[in-house]
């Protein structure tokens, strides 16, 4: 597969988006999670670069990879700090170079934080305690598309809006469609077990994919998933879907495609003429052009309500008339509104009785 930011403009381009710039130099960002960190041999190091083709210690590119979409984090990078530091950024080429940096980190007790498109909002890609970031985006693309069994081998570095385009050319879909499409990648998509907009239709990541390949923290390659819902044993897919990078790191998956829709239906827009409103502003026209404000409900319930299921709304809304129509009809005196006065009034004269016989109570010898 063609690495998509040599492609043509109209071809989405998977990257990583900062929320928002560091304010003055990023090479100078103070962190501001005081952890004990851990720092990289220069032996490690050696290692790390021969494992792996592209290792960075850029202060700069240290602090806007150690950071992602999490809120607190944004008011920090307004003020020049970010949240932590990586020791050492690799960035590992194929799923070998993966297993290699893991295996010398983990003999040397390093820790590891593996990250990607970093849309979270909570702060999870960020490395507190130093060692190395993993940064998957390199590992990506589809591998391989089975069109008799509807699946798509895609590896974990794939944004989302690429992965659909390219399902899309095929004629396919991936339908998982979370709101942070353009920002999160596959990988992001099982460590935190992603939902999307159309999961009603498709389900959510865990029922989408079928199989793994996982890396662990020892360095070794395993496979899951891709056997008959009849064998025995437990679904380790499940396991490291919504891991969080915990238990290992996953470098490709295989995930349910679909036949993209063949028709795609839009709620019509209906314009309204300006008028006044409350605050003393008017509504314009031009705000015709944006569906959340001016589609009409009315349009949306006759697309998305298809001929069978008009029937059965006409026959229940019939039922609930006749039913309507056939119950008793109550005396006038019990439609009747009762005054607020009134029930106070009761009580009151409920609590003067039983104040008046307490006080007339004989006491006992």
């Amino acid at each position: 597969m063609s690495d998509p930011s040599t492609s043509e403009e109209s071809k989405p381009i998977g990257v990583p988006v900062p929320p928002i710039a560091i304010t003055g130099d990023a090479s100078t960002a103070t962190s501001v999670i005081e952890a004990e960190t851990v720092s990289i041999p220069d032996n490690v190091r050696r290692a790390l670069e021969s494992a792996c083709g592209e290792v960075n210690d850029d202060p700069a590119v240290l602090a806007d990879e150690g950071r992602d979409w999490w809120p607190l984090a944004m008011i920090w990078a307004t003020e020049g700090r970010v949240p932590a530091r990586a020791s050492l950024l690799v960035r590992p080429g194929s799923p070998n170079e993966v297993a290699d940096v893991l295996r010398i980190c983990n003999d040397n007790h390093i820790p590891v934080s593996p990250s990607a498109g970093r849309s979270g909002v909570l702060g999870a890609s960020v490395p507190l305690f130093g060692g190395v970031q993993l940064d998957m985006c390199r590992l990506d693309g589809i591998r391989d598309v089975d069109e008799t069994s509807l699946l798509a081998d895609v590896l974990p570095g794939t944004f989302g809006n690429v992965y659909e385009h390219t399902l899309g050319d095929a004629g396919y879909t991936g339908g998982h469609w979370p709101q942070s499409m353009d920002l999160s990648t596959v990988g992001g998509w099982l460590a935190c077990r992603g939902a999307g907009q159309f999961s009603t239709r498709y389900g959510k990541i865990e029922d989408i994919v079928v199989g793994l390949d996982v890396v662990l923290a020892d360095g070794t390659a395993i496979s899951t998933g891709g056997y008959p819902r009849e064998a025995v044993g437990p679904d380790l897919n499940q396991l490291f879907v919504g891991s969080e990078g915990t238990l290992g790191i996953i470098t490709g998956a295989r995930l349910k495609i679909h036949p993209s829709p063949t028709t795609d239906v839009r709620p019509p827009i209906r314009s309204t003429p300006s008028r006044p409103v409350s605050n003393g502003c008017a509504r314009s026209s031009s705000a015709a052009h944006d569906p959340l404000c001016c589609a009409s409900m009315t349009h949306l319930r006759r697309i998305a309500i298809s001929a069978p299921a008009l029937s059965v709304q006409r026959r229940l809304s019939s039922m609930r008339a006749n039913r309507q129509s056939s119950m008793p009809t109550w005396p006038s005196w019990s439609r009747q509104r009762t005054t607020t006065t009134e029930p106070a009034r009761t009580i009151r004269s409920w609590i003067r009785g039983s104040r008046s016989a307490t006080r007339s109570r004989p006491l006992k010898p």
